[in-house]
């Protein structure tokens, strides 16, 4: 009997478009994330009870946070508030909801009372902090072959921004052109590098022939 395969690998075509194609070159849209930092936290390990505040986040808790510049995310939920009537009259509390996903390249593995806020401090002039600040409420990875994506469910978090910065332990920025998170200082030292290496290519250019075999004479 003649083997016979189909024309197109639909299945596997599609998760190396999803997990593949898209973490690279699928455009992403940059946010702050604030990653909990459980080695530098101080929470009850034994009895898991966690922290003595609501998601971490208070004068009473002892949860500190990774704030993480930049990192793109992919598949955002458009957010639609949907008012809720309870014994507090009409309010939106845990009502407004989200999704994004990320790739496994990037090393960062998310977790229950991580902070997303979709606003980018640089981007606002007078460092308003009255938007709306997410928090993770569950995790999905996706899995095909070596690749992984995470899929985390958001809702509206009951505290506002400026509490969440007063536990920040330290800070890092996503670089694009390495597809990495690194710490502040070490990604300021790598993009003034690039930016070296951008000049000094131009100035190359500019020192050969268009023809690029011979330099120009002054």
């Amino acid at each position: 009997m003649q083997p016979w395969i189909r024309i197109y690998n639909y299945i596997s075509d599609y998760y190396n478009t999803i997990y593949d194609i898209y973490s690279k070159v699928y455009p992403g849209y940059p946010i702050s994330y604030y990653s909990v930092d459980w080695e530098n936290s101080v929470y009850d390990k034994k009895l898991m009870a966690g922290s003595y505040e609501k998601n971490g986040v208070g004068t009473l808790t002892g949860i500190k946070f990774k704030k993480i510049l930049l990192l793109p995310v992919f598949g955002i939920e458009q957010i639609t508030p949907n008012n809720s009537a309870g014994e507090k009259g009409l309010t939106m509390h845990e009502t407004e909801t989200s999704t994004i996903s990320f790739s496994s390249n990037y090393g960062l593995t998310p977790s229950e009372w991580d902070i997303i806020h979709f606003s980018q401090d640089f981007m606002s002039p007078d460092n308003n902090e009255d938007g709306p600040v997410f928090v993770v409420r569950n995790v999905n990875p996706a899995t095909y072959g070596n690749m992984m994506m995470w899929n985390c469910s958001l809702k509206v978090a009951p505290y506002r921004l400026g509490d969440v910065k007063k536990q920040i332990s330290s800070e890092y920025m996503f670089l694009e052109f390495t597809k990495s998170i690194h710490r502040l200082d070490t990604a300021a030292i790598l993009l003034k590098l690039q930016q070296n290496s951008n000049s000094i290519s131009d100035e190359l250019k500019d020192m050969f022939h268009g023809t690029g075999f011979y330099l120009q004479e002054e």
